[in-house]
């Protein structure tokens, strides 16, 4: 994964990045899935712990099942579409 740009996400940021609302991401915070630190009263999460965070989402299990023919052929065989006047 590439490095990010920035040593220092602002939650608004981080929450943008992640696609989720601010609610999720403070369940992550909670949780200690995403660290964070204070500066002042904002708190940022630095560009390691986001790139650790992402590194260790696992991985995703795509299960394709052949498509039912009789969804897609309306009843006619495979000779009969064959057989059907080009458009």
């Amino acid at each position: 994964m590439p490095d990010l740009p920035k040593p220092l996400y602002t939650l608004d940021e981080v929450a943008s990045i992640l696609d989720c609302k601010r609610t999720r991401l403070y369940e992550l915070l909670t949780d200690k899935q995403i660290k964070a630190k204070k500066f002042g009263k904002r708190t940022l999460v630095t560009a390691e712990s986001l790139h650790d965070f992402i590194a260790n989402l696992p991985d995703a299990e795509i299960h394709m099942q052949p498509p039912d023919p009789a969804r897609f052929d309306k009843g006619r065989t495979r000779e009969t579409l064959h057989d059907l006047p080009a458009k």
